[in-house]
């Protein structure tokens, strides 16, 4: 009878073990504010506001995932195409597209190609680039926190695909991860990240703001740019979707929710300690 005993003992203990492990494990422990986002074939983001003294409006979408090789060095990549189309005074037009290759494993920008075209009454300019990026630029440096500071240092060399004119630069950006604020757009609050980006362009100084959200993934809420304190940028988002999220949401709909295991759980320490006690 005694060993009975023993052995149902051993066995409840094992059971509150393993009940123990599963509920930290469903835990959300947060060990930073801002991580790494997930990414996915058809994500896209549409964002409306100025651009560059134009009244723009802009969409972003990842195309493919990838292998490109750069200098004999093949990566991992996501295809991202964003294209800005934008009107303004004296008959002002643009049309950007800018298509970005993400290394998948950081998010670190591996090559940028940047079509531009401008055109107004007393101005035509048509530009196109190709830039390469050594080390690929890992802006975010993910996981980051709030106060934390970082600095990005690589060569970008451009090509001009007009005239074939190649230029090396060495580039220096500074990073801080100033404040988290709240966001409201589409008729929703966003729950935002502020991580603010200064460089120096040619003796000008311009500074990036970046509203991340985890509901928006790898793209702001809101961009802000500006340049000797006058705004040069500033797009606010419309609308997104992202493919990611929604498997996430179908996946947690097909396992137990929290509450049925924190019940289980309790159900099982009660009668413990009731035969036990």
């Amino acid at each position: 009878m005694e060993k009975i005993v023993l052995r149902r003992k051993i066995i409840l203990a094992l059971l509150l073990l393993y009940l123990l492990i599963v509920f930290l494990l469903v835990i959300p422990i947060s060990i930073a504010d801002l991580s790494k986002p997930q990414t996915t074939i058809g994500d896209y983001w549409n964002y409306s506001g100025n651009y560059m003294g134009t009244t723009a409006t802009c969409n972003v979408i990842i195309t493919e995932r990838k292998n490109i090789t750069i200098e004999n060095e093949t990566y991992d990549v996501f295809e991202s195409v964003g294209t800005v189309r934008g009107t303004g005074p004296r008959n002002a037009s643009l049309h950007r597209i800018e298509t970005a290759y993400i290394r998948v494993s950081d998010c670190a920008i591996v090559k940028i190609n940047d079509y531009f075209n401008y055109s107004s009454d007393d101005l035509i300019q048509i530009a196109e680039y190709e830039y390469l990026y050594s080390p690929p630029l890992d802006m975010m440096q993910y996981p980051v926190s709030v106060g934390e500071k970082w600095e990005n240092n690589y060569s970008l060399k451009t090509i001009d695909i007009f005239s074939g004119n190649t230029t090396d630069t060495h580039v220096s950006e500074f990073f801080e991860y100033e404040k988290t604020t709240t966001e409201f757009e589409m008729n929703k609050t966003f729950e935002c990240c502020v991580v603010k980006k200064t460089e120096y362009l040619e003796g000008q100084r311009y500074e990036t703001r970046y509203y991340l959200s985890e509901e928006t993934g790898s793209e702001p809420v809101k961009l802000e740019v500006e340049y000797n304190g006058s705004n040069l940028v500033l797009l606010k988002i419309i609308s997104y979707n992202l493919v990611s999220t929604k498997e996430l949401e179908d996946e947690i709909e097909k396992t137990p929710g929290f509450e049925l295991i924190l019940l289980i759980f309790v159900i099982v320490v009660v009668i413990y300690l009731k035969q036990y006690k």
